[in-house]
């Protein structure tokens, strides 16, 4: 991750494949997790876009995570992203107050 984290970008989205049902073989949790642990804002946001990129509303909770990271370091992604109106189950009264 501290020398390459294009790399480990590639690599998580390739261990998040999902099985026949959608769920992803390997937590998204535990790779937004790493990534943070690195303060890799920018490579957590690449991931999260293709991670949840189904709209999943078991994931409501990772697309709350994924705004509120760029509400707080980057508000111009995190404008992009609703612009995109990409995901529709986070939580919108949480992201609301952000956005005051």
């Amino acid at each position: 991750m501290p020398n390459n984290s294009q790399a480990a970008v590639g690599l998580a989205k390739m261990i998040t494949v999902r099985d026949a049902t959608g769920v992803p073989k390997t937590p998204i949790e535990s790779v937004v997790q790493v990534f943070l642990e690195f303060s890799k804002v920018q490579e957590t946001t690449a991931f999260l876009l293709e991670a949840l990129k189904i709209n999943s509303p078991n994931e409501g909770h990772l697309q709350t995570k994924l705004l509120e990271i760029n509400l707080m370091s980057a508000p111009q992604v995190a404008e992009g992203i609703f612009q995109l109106n990409l995901f529709t189950h986070f939580d919108r009264e949480r992201i609301a107050k952000m956005c005051e």
